[in-house]
Parts: structure tokens; C-alpha cells; sequence
């Protein structure tokens, strides 16, 4: 049921209640006229049962849709100008220049004298020493000897039978001996001698110059410029469509139900229920 705007809802709410309870009070009395009518007769109560149904109703539904549109937009670039001028500048140049001077020179020379000297000089000389000294020497035989081999008799073994001897034996060594002498040695001596002469010497000395000259020089600077460009925009609206939906909705309706009967008497009359 659709509530239009600015109705009551407390009002439509009423109505359906009410219409509800007269209906079940007019059974009641339905109910109540029959029991007093077929008093012993079976029970017929009656009972609400309500019914789901579905109707079609078409709703106003809304989409969102997207609508392109093209603003004009400004940009700032930027862009580097170069620039050419010229300007004076100062530089210096170095120049050689050669001369020839004289000047003294003073030079060491060597002479070489002889002189002769009396030198100490030691010598050494071996004199031969004889010394004697006492060698032992074993001078022993072999002989044979019967070794017992018990109830096998004896075995003959050859054993060494020593004899040592004592000899005397020269042996000669040498001894050192130092002795001093006088000899004659011819030794050299330098004797420095400085000579003095005069040589031409070339002389190199810079003389700076100062000049001037022109030189390009190349500037750059930055000049903003604006472009135009179309930049596109989507703008959403709502679009309404219909479409139809099932609504359902309840059907009340009585279904006698029958039941054995018990009489009580209620104002004169006989109701089974």
C-alpha cells in the first residue's frame, strides 16, 4: 500500500486494525449465534489464516549516467633565450726574453801528491811443534774355544781374544808467531787547488704585457609563455527509469476448523467449542 506525502500514517494505520476487529467481533457473534442454535453438535471454530500474494508495481528508479565536458585550461611554460654580447677583456701575456751575461765561475781542482812513509807492519809465520803422545792398539787373535752343548757334547765357536798394545806416535802441528816490521809505503794525497774564471751564461727574464681584447659572451634567461589546452571533465547526473517489482501483500481469510463438541450453557443458550 503506497502512502502518498502528507497523509497520516496514524490514520491509514487505524483503519485496517479496526476493520480487522469488527470483522473478528462480528464472527465471534457468528460463533456464538450458531453454538446457541446446534447446541451438541459438533464444534466449528474458525480460524484466520493469512495468505502471502504478490502484485506487480512499477518503482521509479535512478541511475547515475556521466556526462563529458571540455574546460579551457591555461598553462605557464617556461622556455630559455639565449643571448649573444660582447665585452672587453683585460689579459696579460708573458714574454721571454734571452740574454747572454758574464759572470765568474770559481771551480775546485785536485792535485795528486805522492809522499812516502814508514809503515809498522805485522806479519805472521807457523813454526812446526813435534809432540809425542800414547795410541793404544788392540793387537788380539781369534781363537777357538769348545762351548758344552750338554748330552749333545760340545761345539767348537771361534771367539776373539784381545791384546792391546801401547805405541807412541809423533805428531807434528803448527804454532803461529807474530813479528813487526818496518817497511817504506808510497801513499797519495789530493791537494785542492780553486781557479777562477769567466763564462758567458745565458739569462732568460719574462716581461709581462697588458692587453685588451673583445670576447663574446652568450646570456640566457627564462621567458614564461602560456599555452591553451582542453582538458575533459565527466559531470554525473541521475536519470529516472522504471522498472516493475513484486510487492507482496497479506490476504486474511477464515478456514473452519471442526472439532468435538462441549456444551456449557452461556445466557440460555448452548456453546461448544
Amino acid at each position: 500500500m503506497a502512502i502518498r506525502p502528507g497523509t497520516p500514517i496514524l490514520g491509514k494505520i487505524r483503519v485496517p486494525i479496526m476493520k480487522r476487529a469488527l470483522a473478528v467481533m462480528l464472527g465471534l457473534g457468528v460463533v456464538l449465534a450458531g453454538a446457541a442454535a446446534n447446541a451438541g453438535d459438533p464444534c466449528v471454530r474458525y480460524c484466520t489464516v493469512y495468505e502471502t500474494h504478490y502484485r506487480a508495481q512499477e518503482v521509479v528508479c535512478y541511475r547515475t549516467e556521466y556526462d563529458t565536458h571540455y574546460r579551457d585550461v591555461t598553462l605557464t611554460h617556461y622556455r630559455p633565450v639565449y643571448e649573444t654580447h660582447t665585452v672587453q677583456q683585460p689579459y696579460r701575456v708573458a714574454r721571454p726574453i734571452y740574454e747572454t751575461v758574464q759572470r765568474q765561475v770559481t771551480q775546485v781542482h785536485y792535485e795528486t801528491v805522492y809522499d812516502t812513509v814508514q809503515q809498522v807492519q805485522n806479519y805472521v809465520t807457523y813454526k812446526p811443534v813435534t809432540t809425542m803422545h800414547t795410541v793404544y792398539q788392540d793387537c788380539g787373535y781369534w781363537a777357538t774355544q769348545c762351548v758344552a752343548m750338554g748330552c749333545c757334547g760340545c761345539c767348537y765357536c771361534p771367539i776373539w781374544v784381545p791384546h792391546v798394545v801401547a805405541k807412541q806416535v809423533a805428531s807434528t802441528h803448527y804454532v803461529a808467531e807474530t813479528h813487526s816490521r818496518t817497511v817504506p809505503v808510497q801513499v797519495c794525497r789530493y791537494v785542492a787547488k780553486p781557479v777562477t774564471y769567466t763564462v758567458n751564461v745565458p739569462v732568460c727574464r719574462v716581461v709581462y704585457e697588458d692587453h685588451v681584447r673583445t670576447v663574446p659572451v652568450t646570456t640566457c634567461k627564462v621567458v614564461p609563455y602560456q599555452t591553451t589546452h582542453q582538458v575533459a571533465y565527466r559531470v554525473p547526473r541521475q536519470v529516472p527509469y522504471t522498472t516493475v517489482v513484486q510487492v507482496p501483500y497479506t490476504v486474511a481469510k477464515q478456514v473452519p476448523v471442526y472439532c468435538p463438541p462441549v456444551c456449557v450453557p452461556l445466557c440460555n443458550a448452548a456453546f461448544c467449542w
